[in-house]
């Protein structure tokens, strides 16, 4: 036994150095304070969802999200007098602001916030949570290639993958990315097991498992649902003559999967919103995310926008140069690759299962075209990119190494065609997409632990987070901000540090008329922190709130006024 494991950690010892090396970065980089993932509002959304989950249990939020900061009162903000503040429900427009969030599923919050029930509320432990699944995803991804592929092959796909920032960057998301790239690699890998099997209750294992594993994205994420039909569909038709034949049973069967996770949310939507409000939402939500009436530009630059997003290290907007250089010497390299896998010595990835893998990469965005926005959806390519890479570079190391010994062609004429022209170019177009890619990957290290919170703006969090430990909500009035609600201006990152809900404010007198409005509403007493840059508003504000003033204070530029518990 432990001669055979020492010989599997022999042949694979180049992915187990890789993975080592990303455990220390990765891990690492999750502590700082200051430092958050690529999707730095998401993982705050997470962290206030769960932590309503953990205190309040998930019945009474109904399975939804809550992404704002914790306080007893937080659901007047549910109201219609005081809806202009919550920021759940927002994307479809059609039934205006909800407390809630409704249009992605929840699962992937169980997790963080079981973890949180049983005590850890550490943001740097969950992260390392989020990162067990986004490096059991790299090792499934591995463990994936080497069933189509060579050793070597998998090893630059699994290189290539890791070091790119659309994985670097969300590998620590306290968002859906980490569990849903765990689970599109295992579904991956599980169907091919189903596919491969020799016996039919084996293959009626892996298939049961393939099922399981599909519902379970599907209450988690919607990134990848799309993709694993796309997969599975595409898998039975490449299969057939190989003892498989294309079945719709067998398709009726894993569609039931994402049917049945969709009719959970539903229900949830339809206990939450109510029947009426809830078709509006679905109608509103979709209508935005797929781009209806659009044209086809924005169609096009969803679909191509995940290849260029890996060269954009973590930065949103197009360039000139990343449309008109990424994009075509990338298909550069994928032609010269295609032309010369016949005539290179080596055992490739199969074309059938790449095919299918573009496809299931390309759905999500081609139906759901205004994500392009969304830099993390890179990741929807990342299989067949990094599969194709990993291919390319396996022959470009042949054919540098000794071409003559690589290159097999049936006539001279052909050898003399093929030699000097696709090899070039398939060397060149692979030399420079890695040079490109691990020069996105050095940026993103050199901007260690990345994604911060100023300094001066986190010292303020903590500051308003330690000045009371009742239930509390803070109120920031700001003359200079152009909207009343949160809609522009939101502090979720904020309330995770405070660990209160903030509500902001660009007139006094409209916060008068809220702040007495909860104070009349709410059944529950809560210390209500006022704050603002102006100090002619909170001279007005103090003068105008009543009793119950239990101190004032000044950080940096900011007035600060206390209330204590009470009407008021």
């Amino acid at each position: 036994m432990t001669c055979k494991l020492t010989s599997i950690s022999r042949a694979h010892l180049p992915f187990i150095i890789l993975l080592l090396i990303l455990m220390v970065y990765l891990g690492a980089k999750a502590f700082p304070e200051d430092g958050w993932s690529g999707w730095k509002n998401g993982s705050a959304q997470t962290l206030l969802s769960s932590k309503h989950w953990a205190r309040d249990g998930i019945i009474t939020h109904k399975l939804l999200f809550i992404p704002i900061g914790y306080s007893k009162t937080v659901k007047y903000l549910d109201e219609p007098e005081m809806r202009h503040h919550a920021r759940g429900t927002v994307t479809g427009g059609l039934i205006g602001n909800r407390l809630h969030y409704t249009h992605y599923p929840s699962g992937y919050l169980i997790p963080y916030a079981l973890a949180m029930k049983a005590g850890i509320e550490s943001r740097a432990w969950l992260r390392i949570i989020s990162l067990v699944f986004s490096l059991s995803a790299l090792v499934l991804m591995y463990s994936f290639v080497n069933l189509i592929a060579p050793r070597g092959v998998a090893f630059f796909a699994a290189l290539y993958y890791g070091v790119s920032t659309a994985f670097l960057d969300y590998a620590d998301s306290l968002a859906n990315q980490p569990l849903d790239d765990l689970l599109r690699f295992a579904i991956l890998l599980t169907s091919i097991f189903a596919v491969r099997s020799v016996e039919d209750k084996e293959s009626r294992f892996y298939t049961g498992l393939t099922w399981g594993l599909y519902f379970i994205l599907s209450i988690s994420s919607y990134d990848s649902t799309l993709f694993i039909f796309v997969w599975l569909v595409g898998l039975d038709l490449i299969s057939e003559g190989e003892g498989r034949s294309f079945s719709l049973k067998r398709l009726a069967f894993f569609t039931s999967a994402p049917l049945a996770a969709f009719g959970i949310q539903i229900l949830q939507n339809l206990w939450y919103l109510g029947l009426g409000d809830m078709l509006l939402d679905i109608t509103g939500t979709f209508e935005r995310r797929a781009g209806v009436g659009e044209g086809l530009k924005l169609r096009f630059l969803a679909l191509v926008s995940p290849i260029v997003y890996l060269y954009m290290s973590g930065k949103s907007g197009w360039t000139l140069f990343q449309v008109q250089f990424i994009l075509p010497l990338t298909l550069v390299m994928a032609a010269a690759f295609l032309l010369l896998r016949k005539r290179v010595e080596g055992a490739w990835p199969p074309l059938g299962l790449l095919a299918v893998l573009v496809a299931a990469g390309a759905v999500f965005k081609i139906v759901f075209s205004d994500t392009s926005d969304l830099l993390y959806l890179g990741r929807q390519w990342l299989p067949w990119l990094s599969i194709l890479t990993g291919a390319a570079t396996v022959m470009t190391l042949r054919l540098m190494r000794w071409p003559g010994e690589y290159l097999i062609s049936p006539t001279p004429s052909l050898r003399k065609f093929l030699f000097p022209l696709l090899p070039v170019i398939l060397i060149l177009s692979t030399a420079t997409l890695w040079y490109l890619h691990l020069d996105e990957t050095s940026k993103y290290v050199s901007r260690w632990p990345n994604h911060v919170v100023p300094e001066a703006r986190l010292d303020t969090y903590k500051y308003l987070g330690g000045l009371t430990a009742n239930d509390a909500v803070v109120f920031y009035i700001d003359a200079n901000l152009d909207d009343y609600s949160l809609s522009r201006a939101n502090p979720v990152v904020g309330e995770y540090y405070v660990g209160h809900p903030i509500l902001t404010f660009n007139d006094p007198n409209l916060f008068i008329k809220d702040y007495a409005w909860l104070r009349g509403r709410s059944e529950y007493p809560f210390d209500a922190i006022i704050m603002s840059p102006q100090r002619k508003v909170m001279e007005w504000v103090s003068g105008s709130v009543g009793g119950g003033v239990k101190g004032r204070f000044k950080k940096g530029s900011n007035y600060i006024l206390i209330v204590g518990e009470g009407r008021g």
